[in-house]
């Protein structure tokens, strides 16, 4: 599947002198904020000493995904092309959301917490469903992002598989759980990515690396989570596994019951905001 050739802007005419520089980035790419549109500009000097195959490979992505009608897709409106290689992507600019990281910032209820993990996972089936063949790879949670009503966007689509053009990208969470077993996931896979997102939102909830979650403290939880008991060998069977166990959809084990209850979190003192968490491994 191709998709439509997008349209090309030229760095020239976009002119992000004067545009809002966002201290969120990454290794490769700045984000810049003008009217109403996200800038995702790539450093090219990680991608001339990387690949710049990478970047070409982006290009192709985004314009497959540029037919895909997930609105939850947060989706590149242009690209920005100066010469023969992709310099970055225009996007739309979502106001007033949160990251899926910072979801404890945001409210101390558990219940809003499943509630909007619960639609985060049916968002992440129906990404998987779609004939293109999408996996997301990097299943970190601040490239998941809620709004007020709960509303979920998945951002960084051009680091996603698609259509078997694959993905340098994979989430730190996961990362660090094959490096601790000397795996190597080389090839995407949905399974990978409903493990991720397993395994972050655990770590988020007791705001500690995935294998530092005792299970003492994971049962305590259990006695007022129900749907913490639908995980429960879940759990049990990541920490003692050597591979990368598969799981099923986060929101086929969340229990629509725990919606109704007000269950109260007491932040843990190792909590501290967004990949913090990680932070804490020793």
């Amino acid at each position: 599947m191709r998709g439509v050739d997008m349209e090309i802007v030229s760095k020239k005419d976009l002119d992000l002198r004067n545009a809002k520089k966002l201290k969120v980035g990454s290794f490769e790419s700045n984000l810049y904020v003008k009217d109403e549109y996200l800038y995702k500009m790539f450093k090219m000097l990680v991608f001339y000493r990387y690949g710049i195959e990478r970047l070409r490979d982006k290009e192709i992505k985004v314009n497959i995904l540029s037919d895909v009608e997930i609105p939850e897709i947060i989706k590149p409106s242009r690209i920005v092309k100066p010469r023969k290689i992709i310099e970055g992507l225009e996007m739309p600019y979502i106001k007033n959301t949160t990251n899926l990281y910072s979801f404890f910032e945001y409210s101390r209820d558990i219940s809003e917490y499943l509630k909007v993990v619960s639609k985060t996972s049916k968002v992440l089936k129906t990404i998987h469903d779609d004939p293109r063949d999408i996996v997301v790879c990097d299943m970190n949670f601040d490239n998941i992002m809620f709004d007020s009503e709960y509303n979920i966007y998945f951002c960084d689509s051009d680091s996603y598989s698609v259509s078997g053009i694959p993905s340098t990208s994979i989430g730190k969470s996961l990362d660090i759980y094959c490096k601790n077993r000397s795996l190597s996931p080389k090839s995407a896979d949905i399974r990978y990515d409903n493990f991720q997102m397993f395994i972050n939102f655990l770590q988020i909830l007791f705001a500690k690396y995935i294998e530092h979650i005792t299970t003492e403290e994971y049962e305590r939880l259990c006695d007022e989570v129900s749907s913490l008991r639908n995980m429960r060998k879940y759990f049990y069977k990541t920490l003692k596994s050597v591979t990368v166990p598969e799981v099923p959809y986060l929101h086929e084990l969340i229990d629509d019951a725990d919606f109704d209850s007000v269950i109260s979190y007491q932040m843990p003192k190792l909590y501290c905001k967004s990949k913090g968490i990680v932070d804490h491994i020793n």
